[in-house]
């Protein structure tokens, strides 16, 4: 038995574990890696986006209400009648 699991483990070191196959899997692993990376930062950039764009329309509305322009039971009825919807 001590024979022949020598020659299995010989093999898969020579194998599975060689150098060339190795490097390959490897650099194979680190496209994936950046290319989610890269796609999770992209992500990132747009949540960005909408979150400074809602920021920025909580604002509008803060001015009109504080400037009396427009009722805040009015807009929320209408946003919780949308919301239903």
């Amino acid at each position: 038995m001590d024979h022949a699991d020598k020659l299995v483990l010989s093999e898969v070191e020579n194998e599975v574990f060689h150098p060339d196959r190795l490097t390959h899997f490897l650099h194979k692993m680190f496209e994936k890696t950046q290319s989610g990376r890269a796609r999770l930062e992209e992500q990132m950039k747009q949540e960005k986006v909408r979150s400074v764009s809602a920021v920025t329309q909580l604002e509008r509305l803060y001015d009109l209400v504080a400037k009396g322009l427009t009722d805040v039971d009015a807009i929320l009825k209408d946003k919780c009648a949308d919301e239903r919807e």
